[in-house]
């Protein structure tokens, strides 16, 4: 034996040492981890134009390491019941090797145009592979993900689809017949799961797909496979469409949709008491608050609204404007369980509202991106309405019983804004308070305001106490963008004034953090102390802003 013989012999024999079931777990695991990586990238790239995208059966490379394993991966039928229908030849072998196990089929459709890597036959040959899957072993198929090919998708088909728990479209049929917009929905019996990511211009593409029996549905089309020209082109279902139909799904649990900006109030209330998850895009919020009005989803409902302004629309069409008229049109707040902590910042060009029914320390929280991925309620709008349309907004989430709140960086210059959050710091209920990023200004309006005793105050700017330094930190960016003038209250003199007039009036702040602070010294910090019973300091005497800077 060769010494590269006997390397190789050595770094095989391990592995030839496994157990033939642990094997087959092994390659199961590697060939799973590529089919979903391969459906994953379908519903983002349509026609699959990262050509690394195109392997899902890489892990068949597994089999050729040697004749051990190829014996393990042949005789392994779970390893086959994944089929991408990319080789016709292929597709059969897999249907054969799969034996009688369960299927997920995935079908990309080529692009309008034919490239180097395929002819227009092997198209065809690829549409007849998959509708003879859809014929011939639909009763096998527990997942479908491919285009939305409606003349293959028959109801005799449905019916047969007695494993078909989950629907992916991701592709829109070359042509829609007139004769589906009129037909009735398909009868499968046990479909759970229906997803559509089809960027369509047809009427209601999917409505034929639409079935009680559905527990998670997704109607969020491609915009990134249409020209930019075109997407207002794009079927997006109405607030009266889209009641209508899961007012029929009393099992929904989870209900992912991009609304059209069609002002359609729903005709009817879908009460759907199993539903947790709600998120809804793109929709003005005129159209959006009637929608959320006319559905009873479970108490604990998960929440998340993206609310794009409509041209044309006014302050008094704000979402928490719209919210207050659909409230008050149907004679109560939505049956939520409450929120007990809020985060409220700027996100350009509007504001995110984040809560939490469990509350967090919410100065543990670095920026948004961290503290959205487990906020039970996510609202982005647009900074319009009056501060009583504002607070109208947290009828749903029982506003009294919020307990804590932190209010980052927000375009104060907009008359209204002020006043809205202070709606939200004066709650009779509130304990904490954390404010993150804002000026001196508005900060000490706040705390006069606020009824929370244990306070935080992060990134914190105030007015220098040296007369030469005032100049550059009035005309720097975070001055100039709130309108800062030299005579408003903007040193930790007039913190402490403030402190000491809460204290006078009996309400004192018991609690105060000062974390990253700008011209603050240990000087006064101690005055501070003089009314406050703790005072918690990060030692940090950070220099004056420069003039263009802001954190």
């Amino acid at each position: 034996m060769t010494s590269s013989n006997f390397s190789t012999s050595q770094m095989l024999s391990p592995a030839l040492s496994l157990p033939p079931e642990i094997l087959g777990e092994i390659l199961w695991e590697v060939a799973l981890d590529a089919h979903t990586a391969y459906v994953e990238r379908l519903k983002e790239d349509l026609f699959l134009t990262n050509a690394i995208a195109q392997r899902p059966y890489s892990w068949i490379r597994l089999s050729h390491v040697c004749r051990a394993w190829r014996s393990v991966a042949v005789s392994t039928p779970s390893l086959w019941a994944d089929i991408s229908v990319i080789n016709v030849s292929a597709t059969q072998e897999f249907l054969k090797r799969a034996e009688k196990r369960n299927l997920t089929v995935a079908f990309q459709q080529p692009g309008p145009f034919p490239s180097g890597s395929y002819t227009s036959e092997d198209i065809d040959a690829r549409r007849e592979a998959y509708t003879n899957i859809l014929h011939n072993h639909i009763q096998r198929i527990t997942s479908l993900i491919g285009p939305s090919l409606t003349t293959i998708l028959s109801s005799v088909v449905a019916k047969a689809a007695t494993q078909l728990r989950a629907i992916t479209m991701i592709t829109s049929d070359r042509a829609l017949e007139a004769s589906d917009r009129d037909a009735l929905p398909l009868p499968f019996p046990v479909l759970e799961h229906f997803e559509y990511r089809v960027a369509s211009f047809s009427w209601q593409p999917y409505r034929r797909l639409l079935c009680p029996t559905l527990r998670f549905l997704v109607l969020q089309p491609n915009m990134g496979s249409v020209h930019f020209a075109h997407t207002s082109r794009v079927y997006l279902p109405t607030a009266r469409e889209l009641v209508r139909a899961i007012a029929t799904m009393p099992r929904l649990e989870h209900l992912d949709v991009r609304i059209s900006a069609t002002r359609e109030h729903p005709a009817q209330t879908a009460e759907l008491r199993s539903l947790r998850h709600i998120c809804l895009i793109g929709a003005s919020a005129s159209v959006v608050a009637p929608l959320l009005a006319s559905i009873i989803p479970a108490p604990d409902v998960r929440l998340r609204l993206d609310c794009n302004r409509a041209y044309g629309v006014g302050a008094s069409q704000s979402l928490s404007g719209a919210i207050a008229t659909a409230l008050e049109a149907h004679g109560s707040p939505f049956p939520l369980m409450p929120c007990t902590a809020f985060w409220i910042g700027d996100i350009d060009p509007g504001y995110c509202l984040l809560g939490w029914r469990d509350a967090p320390r919410l100065a543990d929280f670095a920026d948004f991106g961290q503290a959205r991925a487990g906020a039970d309620i996510r609202v982005t709008c647009f900074w319009t309405g009056t501060h009583e349309n504002f607070a109208a907004i947290f009828l749903p989430f029982t506003l009294h019983a919020v307990l804590h709140v932190r209010v980052g960086r927000l375009p104060w210059n907009h008359y209204p804004v002020l006043q809205n959050v202070a709606t939200l710091c004066s709650s009779r209920s509130l304990q904490t308070l954390v404010l993150d990023d804002v000026v001196v200004t508005r900060t000490l309006y706040l705390l006069e305001q606020t009824s929370a005793k244990d306070v935080t105050l992060m990134y914190i700017n105030f007015k220098p106490s040296d007369p030469a330094k005032q100049a550059v930190w009035l005309h720097s960016r975070l001055s100039v963008q709130t309108r800062v003038s030299p005579d408003e209250r903007s040193s930790p003199e007039d913190l402490a004034k403030i402190l000491a007039k809460r204290v006078a009036e009996g309400r004192p702040i018991t609690s105060l953090r000062i974390v990253c602070g700008r011209n603050i010294a240990a000087d006064d910090i101690e005055v501070l102390r003089e009314h406050v019973a703790e005072v918690e300091w990060d030692g940090l005497e950070l220099g004056s802003l420069e003039p263009g800077q802001t954190y």
